[in-house]
């Protein structure tokens, strides 16, 4: 065909335009081929039959070395073997009689851990059922099962910065381990034999609620911790005892290095602190506590065994170095709500408050010109409280802390609340503990109502403040019966309304206890137990006539007694007081006290509790004008532990 000057010819533009749709079509396909085509995993050894399947369904003998794509398959006979390596290093074993297709199973996205150090002979179980061998730098996916043999071991870098190591003769599932840096990251993993290491990373810093570790009879949960974890069975245990001579208890133990950790059964719980170890041999009963004295002496034969963990910088370091933070800090937040008749709202949960605050039962009532007002008052209750510990001994424990607190009622009655304490704990062997602690209380109402007697008026400065010292010695005599004795000194102020009829106002009143108590606490069981104890000491009242200083004094005897108990999550209470308080000389009368209380606790998490408790209080002055007083005071409240 000729063209002449006349011939239509296409534009230019067009005919690039065509060249270039063209040479993208030759490219997109140049581009599947080879993603097809790109090697999946090679043949890394075989023995018997073994054959290759191609996406043809046409089959031939496997070849060492040969490359393996998307789409074929490995077929092995009654005596064939082959291993697979796949591109993360990681080894696949093809058992007899199987048939593997070679797709995305073998290079699985998100992988949850990196393999820092193998030693000895180490497998993983993906969720399909195929068997892999790992190197160093190959991937962990979620859902894998982990098995070490005799003197093997596997250390694990986890994608949120955390570190797991496996022990010899172990199996390991990564159940869920989700990192997206949200609520919702999680952690659960299960020891189904031998023993586990893990430092947790962020997701164990921030979401400590999420992040579990399982045994087949425990739960172990974490805030922030280096702990080490074994489960033994009834033939692992008799085969510890043959090799170390040490009696080995079948179940799961615990131990941590550094932070804090709780195991867990269905009936009770046992928190655990640096060098501590608690163990329980079935879910169905509560742990064994071992403290930092016991556990040095008389390590379970679990922890003393050979690991074949390596040091890596950054990530772990050699057990023998591994010391606790001997500063660590403790903080919490509640709300509530309480209703008091005729009494302070004291807290019913702090057991020392409650006891110095006896002599307000009745005072709250009195008004200057001889009324009641607000016999009944309903609070809301706002508490935020901290403390910093710091151990410079093994066995001693020093902190110093605080409280502030708010009453929200009705009818101007809000009470602020603040507390300062300080202490120190020193446990002496495995049997005694000492522990003395201060603490200054304050309570300040913001009661506007001006009391008026005629011409006269004053503002009110209603509520009260506690310095409190307590020292405390406690023996455990047996396993089950605890000892203890405890003296208890404490001043307590308070505003009380005056009126002499000719004017009001509020008298500062002051009363000093010094109690001492001895007493005992059998454990029926781990989550029963009965505690009695005898009181004696005196109170001091001072007052003044214009600068010169008297005492009313009264001598204080009586006793206490309180029962406990449980099931799981729930903890029940109840506990009766009898106070005789006798004066020592004809001005001062006599009087006697009851004390009832009931409550509970239950328990959502190892950070929320739920708390509630009611006290009916009465004060017999029959040989008085005071008559006999009565009080109540009920309490709900919610606290976070952070």
């Amino acid at each position: 065909m000729i063209f002449d000057r006349n011939t239509p010819r296409l534009p230019n533009a067009v005919i690039g335009s065509l060249w270039l749709i063209a040479f993208s079509i030759l490219l997109l396909t140049s581009l599947q081929v080879q993603a097809e085509e790109q090697p999946i995993a090679t043949i890394y050894s075989t023995s018997g039959d073994v054959q290759v399947i191609d996406s043809k369904n046409k089959s031939q003998p496997a070849q060492l070395g040969q490359s393996l794509i998307e789409g074929e398959a490995v077929r092995t006979g009654n005596d064939g073997k082959a291993a697979l390596k796949v591109q993360d290093g990681s080894t696949f074993r093809v058992r007899p009689n199987s048939l593997v297709p070679i797709d995305g199973r073998l290079t699985r996205d998100k992988a949850v851990g990196t393999v820092l150090f193998v030693h000895g002979k180490v497998e993983l179980i993906s969720p399909d059922g195929l068997y892999r061998r790992t190197v160093k730098g190959g991937k962990v996916y979620q859902g894998d099962v982990i098995t070490t043999g005799t003197a093997s071991s596997l250390q694990l870098d986890m994608i949120d910065g955390g570190y797991f190591a496996v022990r010899p003769d172990s199996k390991v599932e990564i159940n869920d381990y989700v990192y997206q840096q949200k609520e919702t990251d999680k952690v659960t993993a299960t020891l189904l034999r031998g023993g586990l290491r893990s430092i947790t990373g962020a997701i164990g810093q921030t979401n400590k609620r999420n992040f579990a570790l399982k045994t087949p009879v425990a739960t172990i949960g974490i805030r922030g911790t280096d702990l080490e974890i074994y489960y033994l069975s009834e033939q692992d245990a008799a085969q510890y005892t043959a090799q170390t001579g040490k009696a080995t208890e079948a179940g799961s133990y615990l131990k941590v290095k550094s932070g804090e950790a709780v195991l867990k059964t269905d009936v009770a719980e046992q928190t655990v602190k640096p060098r501590e170890i608690a163990y329980t041999t079935s879910a169905a009963v509560a742990p064994v506590f071992v403290p930092v004295e016991e556990a040095e002496e008389n390590t379970p034969p679990v922890f003393e065994a050979e690991t074949y963990e390596e040091p890596i910088p950054g990530k772990n370091e050699p057990e023998e170095e591994d010391k606790p933070w001997p500063i660590y800090f403790k903080s919490s937040a509640s709300t509530g709500i309480s209703q008091a008749s005729r009494y302070y709202n004291v807290d019913l949960n702090d057991s020392e408050i409650s006891t110095s605050t006896l002599p307000l039962v009745g005072r709250k009532a009195n008004k200057a010109d001889g009324t009641t007002s607000n016999p009944e008052a309903t609070y809301l209750n706002l508490d935020i409280e901290g403390s910093m510990h710091y151990l410079p001994f093994d066995n001693t424990d020093l902190y110093i802390g605080g409280m502030i607190g708010k009453r929200y009622a009705d009818e101007d009655q809000d009470i602020n609340l603040i507390s300062i304490r300080m202490g120190a704990q020193v446990e002496f062997g495995e049997r005694v503990t000492l522990s003395a602690k201060f603490r200054h209380h304050l309570a300040e109402s913001a009661f506007t109502e001006d009391l008026a007697v005629g011409d006269i008026n004053q503002q009110p400065e209603s509520g009260y403040e506690i310095d409190q010292l307590v020292a405390r010695l406690d023996f455990n005599l047996i396993p089950t019966l605890d000892l203890f004795t405890q003296f208890h000194a404490s001043t307590l102020r308070w505003d009380e309304p005056y009126n002499d009829g000719s004017m009001a106002y509020f008298d500062r009143k002051e009363k000093e206890l010094n109690m001492l108590e001895v007493g005992g606490r059998y454990h029926f069981s781990p989550l029963m137990s009965l505690t009695a104890s005898l009181v004696g000491g005196e109170s001091i009242s001072p007052y003044y006539i214009n600068t010169t200083r008297y005492e009313e004094k009264e001598e204080l005897s009586g006793f206490k007694l309180k029962a406990e108990t449980g099931i799981g999550a729930v903890k029940l209470f109840a506990a009766a007081d009898q106070f005789k308080a006798e004066g020592t000389d004809t001005n001062t009368n006599s009087s006697d006290i009851q004390v009832l209380t009931l409550g509970g606790e239950m328990s959502f998490s190892e950070q929320l509790v739920l708390k509630a408790a009611s006290r009916h209080m009465s004060v017999d002055n029959s040989d008085s004008y005071d008559g006999t007083e009565e009080a109540d005071l009920t309490q709900v409240s919610l606290r976070y532990h952070f």
